[in-house]
């Protein structure tokens, strides 16, 4: 009696992300699936959890695919991303703040970034986050970001003007 020899199974192939020549990404699922043009990726939570729940979406928005843990996304797949959304994530850092003014709804704020001197508004205190490490971060009222990456590296007077609005 013979033994069949069976062909050794193929592990399914890992989800991918390449450019195009146009600049644009294609998303092509694990397995056999059919490749999406035109996708682009983003963040889930970008304040504290940077590096988990990245989600890759088609043109129409809707999700081809969520990492929940970017360090462990296959290597090629984790290189795109990972300049997609160094590419995107542009956050000025705030090395000195000259001047807060709340006299109105809004506060405004005067500060110099690692890119300039920069005035922004921010709704009262609930768009000045701090994060782990004495991170802040800021949200304007127009969506952009400014970021101080550890407080304590501020001088006195700008650390004083962010800990008043943060109690």
């Amino acid at each position: 009696m013979g033994t069949t020899k069976r062909p050794l199974a193929t592990p399914p192939t890992p989800p991918s992300l390449r450019r195009e020549k146009d600049g644009t990404l294609t998303f092509s699922p694990a397995g056999s699936g059919e490749a999406v043009r035109d996708c682009h990726v983003s963040r889930s939570f970008p304040w504290s959890l940077p590096f988990r729940y990245i989600s890759i979406r088609n043109s129409e928005g809707e999700e081809q695919l969520l990492i929940p843990e970017l360090p462990e996304a296959p290597a090629e797949l984790r290189h795109i991303v990972e300049e997609e959304l160094s590419a995107q994530e542009l956050i000025p850092r705030i090395t000195k703040i000259r001047n807060v003014d709340d006299t109105f709804d809004m506060v405004a704020w005067q500060v110099d970034t690692n890119s300039g001197a920069v005035e922004f508004q921010t709704r009262h205190d609930e768009d000045v986050r701090q994060l782990e490490n004495n991170r802040i971060i800021f949200k304007d009222h127009c969506g952009m970001l400014f970021e101080i990456p550890a407080l304590n590296d501020l001088d006195p007077e700008s650390r004083a003007h962010i800990e008043e609005r943060l109690g």
